[in-house]
């Protein structure tokens, strides 16, 4: 049991982050990949191992994003305009397509506050603006950075924020994750990259949370 609950956790937190937040206009839709490296204040990652790294693969209104874990990698598909999503997971040997929609992730309105600061730099080849962001709860402000080059809509881990996050950081407990975009490349990329899975079983969140909690046996 403490392994589900570890595990419902963790998929809470990545679903969380890539779908919290509004949709914006569609005058910065972005086509290719782009790649975040992750840092943390309490351990160490390994600049080989892919946990250190968030990937996200864009067409227009079509966004994949992979996150790893310990648990194995997981997905999640997301169809902007259509406000629709899964997240994908092999969960003990099931393949699993948790389905939700976006915009019913409820976000606190006020947990972000916004201070813009007059000073840009280059951050993988777009240019970065910095805003300093006061998060509810914390006692001090974090520096972060944003694009405006790319729309918030392909990773809204900052509901709020002007544009794409470049470099922000995720407070989970005492546990501070730091995300900097390393790689943005712009790509043609094949529509098929961002279908569901035929061998995938599609589920609710509430299909979910009874799946987790059941028995091992019922499995």
């Amino acid at each position: 049991m403490q392994f589900k609950n570890f595990f419902y956790v963790l998929l809470v937190a990545s679903v969380m982050l890539s779908c919290s937040g509004k949709k914006e206009n569609t005058s910065n839709r972005f086509e290719g990949r782009l790649v975040y490296k992750i840092t943390s204040n309490l351990r160490e990652f390994d600049p080989a191992d892919s946990m250190s790294y968030q990937i996200i693969y864009a067409k227009d209104s079509l966004v994949k994003t992979d996150n790893f874990t310990r648990l194995g990698k997981q997905s999640y598909l997301k169809h902007i305009l259509k406000n629709r999503a899964y997240t994908l997971m092999n969960f003990q040997g099931n393949k699993l397509a948790l389905q939700s929609i976006p915009d019913s992730t409820k976000v606190e309105a006020d947990k972000y506050t916004f201070f813009d600061r007059d000073e840009s730099k280059e951050i993988a080849g777009l240019k970065a603006n910095l805003v300093e962001v006061k998060i509810k709860g914390q006692k001090e402000p974090y520096e972060m950075w944003y694009t405006s080059e790319i729309s918030h809509d392909y990773s809204e881990a900052i509901p709020g924020m002007k544009g794409l996050p470049v470099v922000f950081t995720l407070v989970i407990g005492e546990e501070e994750l730091t995300y900097t975009l390393i790689e943005a490349e712009r790509k043609t990329m094949d529509r098929d990259h961002f279908g569901l899975p035929s061998d995938y079983k599609v589920i609710t969140t509430q299909e979910f949370e009874a799946y987790i909690t059941a028995p091992q046996e019922e499995m």
